[in-house]
């Protein structure tokens, strides 16, 4: 589900890529999305950002939000999808720029 909204809002011009960042714990699967997305820094740990956008396993999704707001997010939207018994990674994007209107991530067509 990341994967996807991540291709969605890159395609859709909603973010540029070299203001979006992957966070992905499954080596294999760094490798498959900085094909998919080049561009895009993909890196195993949530670096420095101020908003983040969580799509991972619910099981998952207190860890990754902590880390969000540890590495300085103050706007952290989570969507947790359906567990799947194949899919073990943490997929989530933060946004390195701010965004200066607070309401901006809601009226935007995703």
């Amino acid at each position: 589900m990341g994967a996807a909204l991540v291709g969605g809002l890159l395609s859709a011009g909603v973010v540029d890529s070299s203001g979006v960042v992957i966070v992905e714990v499954v080596p294999e699967r760094r490798r498959q999305l900085a094909a998919d997305f080049p561009g895009v820094t993909i890196t195993e740990s949530i670096p420095p950002c101020t908003e983040a956008l969580i799509a991972v396993k619910p099981p998952d999704v207190a860890a990754a939000c902590s880390a969000a707001v540890a590495a300085g997010a103050r706007r952290v939207l989570s969507i947790a999808d359906a567990p799947s018994p194949t899919s073990a990674g943490v997929l989530g994007m933060a946004r390195t720029t701010a965004t200066p209107d607070p309401h901006a991530l809601s009226r935007r067509a995703i």
